[in-house]
């Protein structure tokens, strides 16, 4: 093996991983394709646009001297790297990061009137909620109190912000302003590993909510003045409502972190519940599940792996996508108001088209774009969050056009 063959193929590896690392940092133009063909993979991955790191491409040339001389089994000329200097060098290889975190859209909602609000995060002095006057071309900020949000189709200018904390708080946004809802400390009861927060504005009576958070379930009937614990068969990872007054659903996962998830309904707001389906959850334990708001007997439950459809109110599953390798899938689904068949999908993090669905979603299509959150207002008009979290984008027609305006996220690529 010491002829010009392991050399040569040697140099074209080195190479290539300096030609990937610089087609990811250099512009989202070269890294898009890139992190499609990741994602191919399992790997669905954001990555931010950034020269500076190619800073760490200065690790590579040492590194194949060291491995020729390895190849040649012979000592380098040169002495040893002092131990400093060693950890000097690398050191240096670990300077490519993506600095401090930078400005973006984390959350798009819609009220029952059409409003569209869009939550701001590490912008410095420009986080906060945001409502947005189209017709001016302009946002204006409503508060800077962080959350996720999630409105209620029902009522107009009525929003909740959801906090991620190891104690999740939740606050309700109105015209009046910003107050904080609860729900109650747990107290010592230990926090689920990686136990998502999600909040569902159930639809049978106005202010019912529920919350699920560390694991558990909470269900508030007057809008946040009181809380009560559903006490959930398992630790939640998932969480919808149906229509049908009383109905829940809920995926629950394993403590033992074996990967297995299990789907249970209740059908009197969580007295009993009720085994539906296992399913696999994955390395990061994502799941999701979503009920039509006006039929509620067609279910979706996202798992690690797959999309997977059932119109009998979760009795029995199909699967309609199963699009890569890779068991670490997040999927967020979202209905139009104005046409019962039409869905949208986000699928990743970021890394993959926005898919959309005209017929319940039986078959799914590309939109043509890449998103993160996609939201859609009572005459079906669509709104998504990019995959680099920086635009908030309009589709008209077939396009999609940026309505970003005045929300401090802009940034050079």
């Amino acid at each position: 093996m010491r002829g010009k063959g392991p050399v040569a193929i040697g140099c074209a590896v080195y190479l290539g991983i300096a030609a990937i690392f610089a087609a990811l940092k250099l512009s989202a133009a070269t890294a898009d394709p890139l992190l499609s063909l990741a994602s191919v993979f399992g790997f669905p991955v954001a990555i931010a646009a950034d020269p500076t790191d190619l800073i760490a491409l200065a690790v590579l040339p040492p590194s194949f001297a060291a491995w020729s001389a390895c190849r040649r089994r012979q000592p380098p000329r040169t002495r040893a790297l002092p131990p400093a200097l060693a950890l000097a060098v690398a050191a240096l290889s670990i300077v490519a990061t993506s600095g401090p975190p930078q400005p973006s859209v984390s959350t798009i909602a819609i009220d029952g009137s059409g409003d569209v609000y869009a939550t701001v995060e590490s912008s410095a002095s420009g986080d906060g909620v945001y409502i947005a006057d189209l017709d001016a071309g302009s946002w204006h900020r409503l508060t800077t109190a962080p959350g996720r949000l999630v409105a209620d189709p029902a009522r107009r200018g009525m929003l909740y912000l959801v906090g991620s904390q190891s104690v999740p708080t939740v606050h309700r946004l109105t015209a009046e302003g910003v107050a904080p809802i609860g729900p109650p400390d747990p107290g010592n009861r230990a926090p689920a590993p990686y136990g998502p927060v999600v909040l569902v504005v159930a639809p049978w009576a106005a202010g019912t909510l529920l919350l699920a958070r560390n694991g558990d379930v909470l269900m508030s009937s007057d809008d946040g003045a009181s809380w009560s614990d559903l006490r959930p068969p398992a630790e939640v990872r998932g969480l919808a409502v149906s229509s049908e007054r009383g109905v829940i659903y809920v995926a629950t996962t394993s403590s033992l972190g074996d990967g297995v998830g299990w789907l249970y309904r209740s059908r009197d707001a969580g007295v009993h519940w009720t085994f539906m389906e296992t399913f696999d959850i994955g390395t990061f334990e994502n799941a999701m599940v979503a009920v039509h708001p006006d039929d509620g007997r067609l279910v979706f439950l996202g798992t690690a792996t797959a999309l997977r459809r059932s119109t009998d109110a979760g009795v029995s599953f199909t699967t309609v996508i199963s699009p890569r390798e890779g068991t670490n899938w997040s999927w967020r689904l979202r209905f139009d108001p104005s046409d019962p068949d039409h869905f949208f999908l986000v699928q990743g993090f970021g890394c993959c088209p926005l898919l959309e669905s005209r017929d319940r979603g039986l078959t799914w299509s590309d939109a043509g774009i890449d998103a993160t959150e996609v939201a859609i207002d009572p005459r079906g008009n669509v709104y998504v969050v990019s995959g680099g979290r920086d635009k908030v984008l309009r589709r008209v027609g077939t396009e999609w056009v940026d309505v970003t305006y005045s929300l401090p996220v802009q940034r050079s690529r």
